[in-house]
Formats: structure tokens, sequence, C-alpha cells
């Protein structure tokens, strides 16, 4: 027995710590409260293209209980059917329910992730409260240095499907065991996140089934046939939520959203548009470089730069609102909790290995193992999924990307918090109490894990405050300066070579994969096409009359939002 084992509390203290433990999540909503929120909401129903579209369609849906955004998989049915609900309760407006909805799913996801923390080191360690408060603590401590809580008031849908998310896994994980009212819960839940966000919802169940197919394989648990009741519970909560989403919104027929369409989306012009793939898997390294390290890395500075970027604002609104600069920051900036999701998997990992062999002692906590498992996996599949995807590049980040990787962030803080709280615990526990020198003042080990919990949260706000400031160390020999396609047309075929150059002047080569607009006889954009060598030759067709290159992208840097980004790469036609 070690020595923190002996350590006597009065059963009067223990209760008290026990609640305090427990209560935490309230101090975090309480905390919140207080916290000051960008305000940019108003900005931005009146000059974004997301927040038009959800105001015009709440407002439909309360109006006529249907709107077009929602049969076209465009909006997430449930979204609305929540805001529409917190309309009615409350009384307010529209605009101010779609506000209320977001906050509140933001500061209620928190509160489930310290939950499920709560549960992972109080089971997987054996902790007492005091090493369930540490591991809060460094959870709020990235929740705060994210700095998310400042524009959680900007409706998005990815704020209501994090909740969702989080609070599906504390609906399944943290009862002791399941029961008909947790599985009611979780049928419920699953069904509302599927229908406001149907990538997430398929990345949680996919993670689900994978971990189950794991940890059966290495028979860390036998296969467990559900209860009756337990299915007919959750099955029939699932059917009354998705009813009561189709009447509020009137929802026919299946979710999906976008409908299979990402790849199209942006504010272009139906000519500016091409079919394009909707993965792009070579450019995975790339753009986690782009993305979470570099913006500049084989992309225009112009657009892409946080510190030093010439690029016009996506709007003048917005950029009074003062989002601008902050977005485009790297996502292991805005989000420092993704820049351990390696880490996690190499743990989680090898705690996998230790659990098989050692699964006599682990026998009672493979359903913790499972909890890690699966939040790891799946923020590992939300992460590569929109990486992948042919749309995302680091021009995006201005436009708020962050929000797309909301959930994998908060998931992956999960795991992090729960390994650091119950490994300290562990490690700390075999030490005992902690002597100061040279007084005899001695430390017991939940007191050395609380103070070190409590200076590692504040560490943790500081460096991503301080990173937030200076940046990050910049990768100068792939900052992209001027980017230009220059076409030669023979009939129906364009030769098009693209020379680009750093922004120091150093010629060098990009990725040819393509979006190619052309007019036929004029500069008036006809058509758009997606090409991975264009200096093999672009085919135009044939009912284009001498075709002329007018507008161009490197798809190295995902897809243009919009017109205003095709404006930074010139174009040249040359006479055949």
């Amino acid at each position: 027995m070690t020595q923190a084992e002996k350590t006597v509390v009065s059963p009067r203290v223990e209760r008290g710590l026990d609640i305090a433990d427990r209560g935490f999540p309230l101090v975090w909503l309480c905390l919140y409260v207080l916290l000051p929120t960008s305000g940019w909401a108003s900005v931005m129903f009146a000059s974004w293209h997301d927040q038009e579209l959800f105001l015009e369609t709440l407002r439909s849906v309360l109006a006529n209980g249907r709107a077009e955004a929602i049969d076209d998989n465009v909006v997430g049915p449930a979204y609305m059917a929540l805001a529409a609900l917190v309309h009615w309760v409350f009384g307010l407006g529209p605009q101010d329910a779609l506000v209320a909805l977001n906050r509140a799913s933001y500061a209620l996801s928190v509160a489930s992730a310290l939950v499920l923390v709560r549960v992972l080191v109080r089971r997987l360690a054996s902790a007492p409260p005091l090493g369930s408060l540490a591991a809060q603590l460094v959870l709020v401590g990235l929740v705060v240095g994210a700095g998310t809580w400042h524009w959680s008031d900007v409706p998005w849908s990815h704020f209501v499907a994090t909740f969702l998310a989080v609070l599906l896994y504390a609906a399944r994980f943290a009862p002791a065991r399941v029961s008909i009212a947790s599985a009611a819960l979780t049928g419920a839940v699953l069904a509302l996140l599927v229908l406001t966000r149907s990538f997430e919802a398929v990345a949680l169940v996919a993670a689900w089934g994978v971990t189950l197919g794991l940890v059966t394989l290495l028979r860390l648990s036998r296969p467990r046939i559900p209860r009756l009741a337990h299915l007919v519970s959750g099955a029939a909560a699932f059917l009354v939520a998705a009813v009561a989403v189709q009447l509020i919104t009137g929802k026919r027929g299946l979710f999906f959203l976008y409908g299979g369409n990402i790849d199209e989306g942006g504010n272009l012009l139906p000519t500016e548009s091409a079919e394009t793939p909707t993965f792009s898997l070579a450019f995975v390294p790339t753009k986690l470089v782009q993305l979470f390290y570099e913006p500049c890395y084989d992309a225009m500075c112009s657009l892409s730069d946080y510190v030093g970027g010439s690029g016009a604002p996506s709007g003048p609104l917005a950029e009074a609102a003062g989002n601008e600069r902050l977005w485009r920051l790297p996502l292991a900036v805005q989000l420092p909790s993704l820049a351990l999701l390696p880490v996690c998997l190499v743990v989680v990992g090898g705690l996998v290995v230790w659990f098989v062999r050692n699964r006599a002692k682990a026998s009672g906590r493979v359903r913790e193992l499972r909890l890690l498992l699966e939040m790891t996996i799946a923020a590992t599949g939300i992460v590569l999924g929109y990486v992948a995807s042919t749309i995302s590049g680091s021009p995006h980040l201005r436009y708020g990307l962050a929000r797309d990787f909301l959930l994998p962030a908060l998931l992956t803080s999960v795991v992090v918090a729960g390994l650091l709280g119950a490994g300290l615990w562990l490690a700390l526990s075999r030490i005992g109490p902690v002597r100061i020198p040279p007084t005899s003042i001695r430390l017991s080990t939940e007191t050395v894990l609380v103070g070190l919990a409590f200076v590692l949260s504040v560490g943790i706000v500081a460096g991503t405050a301080v990173a937030r400031a200076q940046g990050l160390p910049r990768i100068e020999s792939r900052k992209l300066g001027p980017v230009e396609y220059r076409a030669t047309c023979r009939g129906n075929v364009c030769d098009i070579d693209v020379v680009a150059e750093t922004v120091s002047g150093r010629p060098i080569s990009i990725p040819e994969r393509s979006t190619l607009t052309f007019g036929c006889g004029s500069d008036t954009p006809r058509l758009t096409v997606y090409t991975e060598n264009p200096s093999a030759g672009v085919r135009v067709a044939p009912s284009c009359s001498a075709p002329r290159l007018v507008a161009a992208w490197p798809t190295v840097m995902g897809l243009p939002p919009g017109s205003y980004e095709l404006g930074f790469v010139d174009v040249a036609n040359a006479r055949p």
C-alpha cells in the first residue's frame, strides 16, 4: 500500500471534495457567463453567407414549417428545430435564438467534456476527487487557451454538433452501466446529431464500430448482446426525435449534409465551378502543414499570411469585427489541443498493448479504454476527413475554418486531460507526500497534483496567448508570392504552364492540379474544368470556339471560397 493510499480523510471532507469534483462543470458554466464574447454575430448576420442562410432558413421554418435549404440538404433540420424550440420556449427573435443556441451548445459541450474527464480519471486510475479536479483544471486550461469561447456567439451548426457528440459519449459512458434511460438518451441524441451534421455522426458511429471490433478481436471484452429493453428504448427515442424534427422543419426523406456535393460549395458563379474529386489524398501532408503550422506553405501569402498578409478582408464589416486576423492563425494556435492528437494516438495505442498484456489487471477498466479509443479514432477521422477534402485549403482559414475542427479539438482535449490526470496520479501516488526543502513541510499527493494542474493550465493559457501574438516560426522557402497560368490554345486544346515564385522572387514548382475557367472567344467566363496535368494539354468542349483562359486556381490550396480569391492568380493567353 502506497503512502498516498494511507492518507486519512474525514468523511465530511471526503463528501465535500466529491461534491466539488462532481459540481466542477457548474463552475465552468459560471466562468463562461463571465467571459466576454466577440459581438460579431450581428455583423455576420448582415455580411456572411452562412449566417444569412441560417437566419433565412429559421425564419422560413417558423413562418412556413419548412425551408428550401433544409430540403436541399444544405442546413441540418435538427439544427433549425432546436433553434425553433429556443425561439418558442424563451420568446427570442430568430437571430437571438440562433445566438443563444450557439452559446448554450458551446458551454454545455465543455461541461459534458468535464464529466467525461472525471469518469476517465476516477475509473481508469482509481483517483480521488482531487485527482479528478486536477484533470478538469487541465481541460479548462486547454479550452480557455484555445479562445473559441470568444467567438462562440457566432452561430454555426458545428457548435451544436459538438455538444450533441460529446453528450452522446456522456450518455453512453458516464453511467456506471447501461440503463433504459441512458439508452433512450443515446438514441435521441444520436438522431439529433445525424440530422445536424451527418459527417460528424458518421465519424462517431464508425469509431464506435472500429473500437468494438478491436477490443473484441484482442479479446479484451466478450461480445455482448444488448438487452432487448435497451435496444427498444434507444430505437424508440431515435424515432421520436427524428419525427419531432420532421414535424418542426417539414424535412422529408433522408438527410446527408450537402447531398454529397460539398466540393461544389463556395460563393462562385456556376461558370466558375467544376466537378472535382471530393477528396485529394495526395495533398494531405501538404494541407496538414498549411492548416496547422504554416498557412503560406505552397499557398499565396497574399491570401493566407496571418502576420503581414496584404489580402483585403472578406468583407468590410467582418474586418471591423476583428475576426480576420484571428482566423488566419494556424490551427495549432487556434486549437492547440489538436497539436497533441499524434501524441494521443501513440499513448492510447500503448495503453491497448498494456491492456492486452495485462488482461487480468485491466479487466475492470476496458470500458474506459473504449472511451479513449473511440474519442481518439473519431478525432483523427474527422481531422483527416476535413484535411483530405478537396475544398479545404489555408485560404479558408480567413473564413473561420477552425469551426470544422471544434469537435475533434474538444475530444482530443478530453483524451489529453484524462490521460494526464490519470498518469500523474499513478506516478505521484507511488512517490507519496513531497517534502519542500529546506523546510519540514510535506505536501500530500493530491495537493501536489492540483498544484501541477493549476500551473500547467496557466502555462497553456499564457503559451497560446504568446503564440497568438507572435505566431510560429515560418517556413520561408515555401511561401508563395505571385502565381501565373500561361495558356496557349490551338483549336479546342490548351497547353497551360503554371509559373510560381516565392515571396523572395525565387521560382518554385507547385502541384499542377488546377481548376481552370475558360471564355469562348472573349473573357466572359463560360465553363470551368478540373485537370490534374494542365501542361499536358486541356481539351475544351468543342462547343466553345476560340477558348481563352480567364481564371485559374491551384487545388493544392483547396477550392476558392469565392471570386475574390480567383483574382489573386494571374492568367495570360499567348497566340498560338
